[in-house]
């Protein structure tokens, strides 16, 4: 039994068609949001003759690390801090929520733009009370886990590079060997 070709024709048109969308998809890229908390700190303040005072600071870390802007990043929060700072200097708005809470909104996040947000409070409000998500109009930012490293010096990143490749090319090299070996 054979396939007619009108069949054949309509088969290459809807898989071009979905390999095409896919290719397009892939190509084009969108909005990537990351987040990261960047420290949290308590410092206690002693003034002469004044009891001590405990002050609370964290930052939080939002960069678009995708291909096409992110618009309308919210920040939400639980309890939104009276002190907070936005770094670099970006234009935003804070949007009081119907059940009580605030989010900072961030009209537009060019592909690796990044802001800092540092907070500053006072007891009994930590850090983690204070966050409620972040999200754009394109999806909700993931959250990442990061951790200071040194920096390693430039002549050592230019030798593990070489000792990589070397590696690499020994592989190949026994692999290539071992089926010559055996006859393929």
């Amino acid at each position: 039994m054979t396939v007619p070709g009108f069949v054949l024709d309509a088969v290459k048109f809807v898989l071009g068609a979905f390999v095409g969308a896919a290719i397009t998809k892939r190509v084009e890229g969108k909005a990537d949001l990351v987040s990261f908390f960047g420290h949290a700190s308590a410092f206690t303040v002693t003034n002469p003759g004044q009891p001590a005072l405990v002050i609370h600071t964290h930052d939080v870390v939002v960069q678009n690390v995708g291909k096409r802007p992110a618009n309308n990043v919210r920040v939400s929060h639980a309890v939104l801090p009276d002190q907070f700072n936005v770094f670099p200097s970006v234009p935003f708005t804070i949007e009081q929520l119907p059940d009580g809470k605030k989010d900072i909104v961030i009209p537009k996040l060019v592909p690796g733009q990044l802001v800092v947000i540092s907070y500053l409070y006072y007891p009994p409000l930590l850090w983690n009370q204070v966050h409620a998500g972040i999200r754009s109009d394109e999806g909700f930012a993931r959250q990442q886990e990061m951790q200071l490293q040194r920096k390693m010096p430039t002549w050592l990143n230019v030798v593990a590079v070489v000792g990589f490749l070397i590696g690499c090319l020994t592989v190949l090299y026994l692999v290539w060997r071992g089926l010559k070996y055996l006859g393929m």
